[in-house]
Formats: C-alpha cells, sequence, structure tokens
C-alpha cells in the first residue's frame, strides 16, 4: 500500500483558504480522490505501527501541540491513577494551553498520576532515549523513528493513556 501523507490540507467549506470546492482547486479538478474512512484511519495505524513487543517506555500525546479538549480528555482518562513503573507520559503544548490546564486542575491531575506536560516543544526534538513509545501523533511516530531511533506504536488517546498506566501495550479498543 502506498501512503502519501499531505503537509496541508484544505477542507472545503472549513478551511479560510477553501471556501468553496471552486475556490479549493482554482477551477481545476483534482486528478485523485480518496475516500478516508474509519476503516482508512484503522489501516494507517496498523502501517505506522513498528513494534516488535508489547512492553513500552514512553507514552507522546500532543504532537505537535496538545489542545486544551485534549489535555482534559488524558486528565479525565488519568484521573486517580498511576503511570507503570518505568514509562513516563509527556503531554505535549504551548504555553498558554498550558497555563489554562493549569488553571482548570488538569496539569496537576497529570502531574499526579506520573505525567509531565512540557511546553512549546518535542521530547524528540530533546532526543528523549526511548526503546518503544506509543503516541496518537502520526508526525510524533515519524520523528522519534529517524530521531530516537525507537519503535513506535500509533494508536488514539485512550488506548495510549491505557498503555502508559499499563507499560505495556494492551491493543486498540
Amino acid at each position: 500500500m502506498l501512503l502519501r501523507l499531505a503537509a496541508l490540507c484544505h477542507i472545503a467549506g472549513v478551511t479560510p483558504e477553501a471556501p468553496s470546492l471552486e475556490a479549493a482547486f482554482h477551477g481545476e479538478a483534482p486528478g485523485d480522490c480518496v475516500t478516508f474512512t474509519d476503516d482508512t484511519l484503522r489501516e494507517t495505524y496498523a502501517s505506522l505501527r513498528n513494534h516488535t513487543g508489547d512492553e513500552i517506555d514512553s507514552v507522546i500525546l500532543g504532537c505537535p501541540h496538545a489542545s486544551i479538549r485534549e489535555i482534559a480528555e488524558i486528565a479525565s482518562l488519568l484521573d486517580g491513577q498511576r503511570m507503570a513503573q518505568g514509562v513516563r507520559l509527556w503531554v505535549d503544548t504551548a504555553r498558554g494551553t498550558k497555563a489554562m490546564a493549569d488553571s482548570m486542575g488538569y496539569t496537576a491531575i497529570i502531574e499526579e498520576a506520573g505525567g509531565r506536560i512540557l511546553c512549546d516543544t518535542c521530547p524528540t526534538n530533546m532526543r528523549m532515549p526511548a526503546r518503544r513509545i506509543v503516541t496518537h501523533g502520526f508526525k510524533q511516530a515519524h520523528y522519534a523513528r529517524g530521531m530516537v531511533g525507537a519503535e513506535v506504536i500509533v494508536a488514539e488517546t485512550g488506548p495510549s493513556v491505557r498503555a502508559a498506566l499499563a507499560g505495556r501495550w494492551l491493543g486498540d479498543d
């Protein structure tokens, strides 16, 4: 299967530069049309996984930057629980979003569970040593392989957080 990733995607009627299909394509019909379904997403997740085992040491969420809604979801999944021994959970976000998370109590929940929130950076840019990473970010998966040399498991947020709590990959929902 050939998978091409787009650096930028315009959604007609949503993206400001694409108020209509005509504006998005400048009057020209696209050469290819791809239908993206839930099955396509599951296949993409599976194609980006390159792990040889289930034990993990890192979960990185929010690459490039988690929204306050994503941080709230992560905090909700972690509330009252603790990260497995030897597993790091890093949530990447913008400084302003972290300030909101602080004031809303989400940072405290994540830190009490053993996680950390990083601002305006990414663990792979810091060359964080890792053997096997779980992430919900396709970008993070790409860079983790190339910059850190880690095996990567790409999954949605819920399974990623459950892996951090268990210390191993438990599979998708």
